[in-house]
């Protein structure tokens, strides 16, 4: 009689279809790839693909799912963190972002580029997660421009979607093993994004000016 797999056994090995699903809807796209690709991809049959999935559909949503529930815990923590500044709250956020991106490059690909193959109930289950997501950066922004950090005509809304839609356009463009990593473009994303937000530097008048002694005249023949 085979042996029955424990809860923890199952959930690590639908991690493990989750990701391989991921790797083929990336390389193959949703509608081409079918299940005896990723079960073949596995060393799996497909009726034992059939064992933790119901349909393609499925896999799909899982991958949404598991890219959400990787990239949103660390937000949540930075953005509720009372001891970081709204600009190092921006810096972390952003290099949370690319890391996740960095580790689970094909899942976040299908995340960013595969959402309109979703079924419409699955998207909207989604969609509050993603909400989620711009709600927290949006609240960090919002930190830094009632504290004066940040400017104070920032359109906080505007300003949320030019730094995720930047960082979500980097599946685009960026390969392992280019002239940067993936920290060092999420740094110089974070310079490039607070460069354009940051209140202006104090007025020169309000800044402190070291004293110059004035030099006295002294009387001819005096030593």
């Amino acid at each position: 009689m085979p042996r029955t797999a424990k809860p923890e056994e199952k959930r690590e090995r639908m991690a493990l279809i989750v990701r391989a699903a991921a790797r083929v809807f990336r390389s193959d796209g949703f509608h081409k790839a079918s299940l005896a690709d990723i079960a073949a991809s596995l060393n799996m049959t497909k009726g034992g693909l059939y064992y933790y999935v119901n349909a393609k559909e499925d896999l799909l949503f899982a991958c949404h799912r598991l890219a959400m529930e990787l990239v949103l815990p660390g937000l949540e923590r930075i953005a509720h963190d009372i001891d970081l500044a709204p600009d190092e709250k921006v810096r972390q956020a952003v290099a949370n972002h690319v890391a996740v991106l960095s580790d689970e490059f094909n899942l976040v690909t299908v995340l960013l580029q595969q959402e309109y193959a979703l079924p419409d109930q699955s998207r909207a289950r989604i969609a509050r997660l993603r909400n989620r997501y711009d709600a927290l950066m949006t609240s960090i922004l919002n930190e830094g421009k009632r504290r004066g950090m940040f400017r104070r005509d920032l359109d906080v809304k505007i300003a949320t979607y030019a730094l995720l839609g930047s960082l979500n356009w980097i599946p685009h463009w960026y390969h392992k093993g280019g002239r940067l990593d993936i920290s060092e473009i999420g740094k110089e994303f974070s310079s490039y994004f607070l460069a354009g937000i940051m209140s202006a530097a104090p007025e020169a008048s309000a800044r402190r000016v070291p004293r110059i002694k004035k030099r006295v005249k002294r009387p001819s023949g005096s030593r």
